[in-house]
């Protein structure tokens, strides 16, 4: 069995908006598929440091204001794939 090969892995769409629960923290929501596999969501919360790098966090819980963007963003993808 191979690992992730990330040449493998096509982005369809994304999106991402200022998350609410930490200063320079992000949600990003995007719409991908691995090696002609099928559609699928991904999640993911970044923190953007002073520098412009993007440090991965532990997605975890989402607040009400984050759940309904994210809601909102994948009916929006939903809509178009």
């Amino acid at each position: 069995m191979s690992g992730f090969d990330p040449k493998k892995d096509q982005t369809f769409k994304e999106d991402s908006f200022s998350s609410d629960s930490g200063k320079d923290q992000f949600v990003e929501v995007v719409l991908v598929s691995y090696d002609g596999g099928p559609k699928k969501i991904q999640l993911s919360r970044f923190d953007r440091g002073s520098d412009g790098s993007r440090k991965y966090l532990r997605l975890g819980r989402l607040t009400l204001v984050e759940a309904a963007k994210v809601v909102e963003i994948v009916a929006a993808f939903l809509k178009e794939a």
